[in-house]
């Protein structure tokens, strides 16, 4: 774990220029949270999938003091679709610094997470997600079992 570090947020627009060092990231992340779960693309495909997601979605860069990219949410309006940090940041206060970001602009919010994904789950509910729906996984790429939440929104939202 490093200490003292300070991240700085801002939002991606052009999403070639960082799309190798998000795909690296979101698959490094993947990987080391859920080594069971199936990879169902390839480096490339992810790549250019992350290359248009500030097309799709408003997407928060998280940066390091060296200036890499530390971690990434994508979300619209009503869903977090993204949540991701690189593993040499996790248990910093990133991950809550960013869903804190994204709660400040949204009224109630939703999110799907994978059952087995107990790290995850727990810092979800410990926002204030609550579990509203259990799947088998038939319904995601992966075909694993998950969870939808939402979570009400900030009440000091503008």
């Amino acid at each position: 774990m490093l200490t003292g570090t300070t991240f700085l947020l801002g939002i991606a627009s052009n999403g070639d220029d960082i799309a190798t060092e998000l795909c690296r990231l979101f698959m490094d992340a993947r990987q080391t949270a859920m080594p069971w779960l199936p990879q169902r693309h390839d480096f490339e495909s992810t790549r250019a999938y992350l290359a248009d997601l500030p097309n799709q979605q408003t997407v928060v860069l998280a940066r390091s003091g060296n200036d890499d990219i530390a971690g990434f949410a994508g979300y619209d309006q009503e869903w977090i679709h993204h949540l991701y940090i690189a593993p040499r940041y996790w248990r910093q206060g990133l991950g809550s610094q960013l869903l804190g970001h994204i709660l400040r602009t949204q009224h109630e919010t939703s999110l799907w997470c994978f059952t087995d994904n107990l790290a995850a789950r727990a810092f979800y509910e410990r926002h204030g997600f609550v579990p509203v729906e259990f799947t088998n996984g038939g319904g995601n790429e992966e075909g694993c079992p998950d969870v939808l939440y939402r979570h009400p929104g900030d009440p000091r939202r503008d």
